[in-house]
């Protein structure tokens, strides 16, 4: 924005949810810097953080102690730091000097680089001491953005919209503030479509934003700089032609290279403008700016071809998408997908408000929600592990052309053989993905339809096409309750071997969790693969049951009359009786009536 004090970004040291252009944080649970160190720390040692920006502090850390191998620190709202988008941030670590003598403290190492190269990266950097050689320790520190309000912004694109619409374009100068000024509006299409997922945009367009008025005052005739901003508004030209970027498979890592390669862009012409009309010419070349511009501008042709190459690859997969829809119908019939749905509605509606939580709620379940993997629930007859199931389907992210879902319930009452096999198995996960994919049938299996003619398809040949499928996705999630019920369950074991751990059949990004009874077979083959396996039937279990008991004492009228006490001892012994299985539960309710 343009203000008395032109370029200048605001960062705060403390909380994500406080108001800032630029917020200096280490990770999701804490806020200020972390530094770690492979050997050891000096014992009864204590040491500090201090911030430089230009050359110039602006932040010091409290003396703190370290914990293991790690220290760290936190800052109160108080603290203001104002950067330039090509300011260089200096990071120092110190040890206190027993003599409290500041001059004396020893500097046990430190980091210097430009804020922009911080800009939403939560990495370690290392740390040198005054020679330059590497020490044994290192620092974290990240910047990360936020946004202006909706009213600031609106106005400031509004100026930017009158005057790139009546900028001349043959005048040199001019047609850089018209580049710049249309970047920004590119930049904003953008970001109101994908901030909210990639918050590095907001990043991009405060820093863009605040390079404006820079260019409207400063004499930019350089044919370099021009072009650079030129490649930067061609990429970002590409990119807002497609409302649906983040459902290409593979873009969002290129929507993050976006984000930061316009914000190096912006940093050097920044850089570029600081520079005085009678001193350009020379330091342009002494201080190598000339060359990281060019070096920019090739990154920037590279990211606009990556970014034109996903797009053709994505727009080729869907021309090849099979439309007609009496095919679709054939195949569709010939698959014989059964229908899980309704096996995980009857166990979604045996579940009580708030249970499942603990699962929930657990480390296990988000690290394997977050990273692609293998996971094993397991559990006696009638823990729940079904009811889990269907909380953990509802959990699970929206699907979408690049983010598949499908899950699987093995079911053995009234001899229900469709839900018995494997075979069925695959084939209702390639129903599933398929219609998530494509909206219809894929070129996978209209080629298998094809092949295999009236003939039904073989088991490896589903297994193949299925993986050709998955491959297709950015990320897949399949969830398959009740194995054990399985009558060759030993094929489906086999199958998630090769997904998970073989090499050649591997499929990246798929997360898979499995639920079922710990029969030998089963438990040798998934502790190879998941050696922390969760027991629904331990205690955590009985939280559950808790939980349902409490839900079901409230809600009735004879255990009202009783004191607080007597009700403890009623639920406790309820719950002993629960014995962790939701097959008891029949007896608490019959109890509880």
């Amino acid at each position: 924005m343009a203000t008395d004090k032109p370029l200048l970004l605001r960062a705060i040291l403390g909380r994500k949810n406080l108001t800032a252009m630029l917020m200096l944080f280490t990770t999701d649970h804490y806020q200020g810097i972390e530094a770690e160190c492979d050997g050891k720390w000096k014992a009864q040692s204590q040491y500090f953080v201090r911030i430089s920006v230009a050359d110039k502090e602006v932040a010091k850390s409290t003396n703190s102690k370290p914990h293991s191998s790690a220290l760290k620190w936190e800052w109160n709202a108080n603290n203001q730091i104002w950067f330039e988008p090509s300011s260089v941030l200096k990071m120092e670590l110190y040890r206190v000097s027993r003599t409290r003598i500041d001059r004396l403290n020893d500097l046990v190492g430190q980091h210097e680089g430009k804020v922009v190269e911080m800009l939403d990266q939560n990495a370690s950097f290392d740390l040198m001491d005054k020679k330059g050689d590497p020490v044994r320790a290192k620092i974290k520190i990240a910047l990360s953005p936020t946004s202006e309000s909706d009213d600031d912004i609106k106005i400031f694109m509004e100026k930017v919209d009158s005057d790139v619409s009546r900028l001349p374009s043959n005048d040199t100068v001019w047609s850089t503030v018209s580049t710049v000024g249309k970047t920004l509006q590119l930049t904003k299409n953008i970001m109101d479509n994908l901030s909210k997922v990639h918050p590095i945009l907001n990043a991009s367009w405060t820093i863009v934003s605040s390079l404006y008025q820079a260019v409207q005052e400063t004499d930019l005739q350089d044919a370099s700089i021009r072009d650079l901003a030129s490649t930067l508004r061609e990429m970002l030209a590409i990119a807002n032609k497609f409302r649906n970027l983040e459902e290409i498979p593979d873009m969002p890592n290129v929507i993050e290279e976006i984000g930061h390669q316009s914000i190096q862009v912006a940093s050097l012409i920044h850089e570029y403008a600081k520079l005085s009309f009678a001193r350009r010419t020379g330091e342009i070349q002494i201080s190598g700016l000339k060359s990281r511009i060019g070096n920019c501008q090739k990154s920037c042709a590279a990211l606009k071809v990556k970014l034109s190459d996903r797009i053709n690859v994505d727009t080729n997969a869907r021309v090849k998408k099979i439309e007609d829809r009496q095919l679709a119908a054939e195949i569709n019939k010939w698959l014989s997908a059964p229908d899980s749905s309704r096996f995980c509605n009857e166990a979604h509606e045996k579940r009580e408000v708030d249970t499942c939580s603990w699962f929930l709620n657990g480390e296990r379940f988000i690290r394997w929600q977050e990273n692609p993997g293998f996971l094993w629930v397991k559990g006696k007859p009638g823990c729940g592990k079904s009811v889990l199931c269907s909380s953990i389907i509802e959990k699970l992210p929206k699907p979408g052309s690049s983010l598949g879902i499908a899950y699987f319930f093995f079911d053995g009452r009234d001899g229900q053989t469709d839900q018995q096999l494997h075979n069925k198995l695959i084939r209702s996960l390639i129903s599933q993905f398929s219609d998530m994919r494509h909206g219809g049938i894929p070129v996978e299996l209209a080629e298998l339809h094809r092949n295999c003619g009236a003939q039904q398809p073989l088991d490896y040949q589903l297994q193949d096409t299925l993986r050709n499928i998955l491959n297709g996705f950015s990320n897949a999630y399949i969830v398959i309750d009740a194995l054990d019920e399985c009558t060759d369950h030993k094929k489906t074991l086999n199958w998630v071997n090769k997904l998970v751990a073989d090499t050649d059949q591997k499929v990246k990004n798929l997360h898979i969790l499995v639920t079922s009874r710990p029969l030998r077979d089963i438990k040798e083959a998934f502790e190879q693969l998941d050696p922390h396996s969760i027991d629904v039937g331990g205690a955590t279990e009985n939280q559950d049951i808790m939980e349902y008991l409490k839900l079901q004492m409230n809600s009735k009228s004879t255990f009202k009359k009783y004191d607080e006490d007597t009700q403890k001892k009623i639920e406790s012994e309820l719950a002993e009786h629960a014995e962790g299985s939701l097959l008891s539960w029949g007896n608490v309710q019959a109890q509880l009536k």
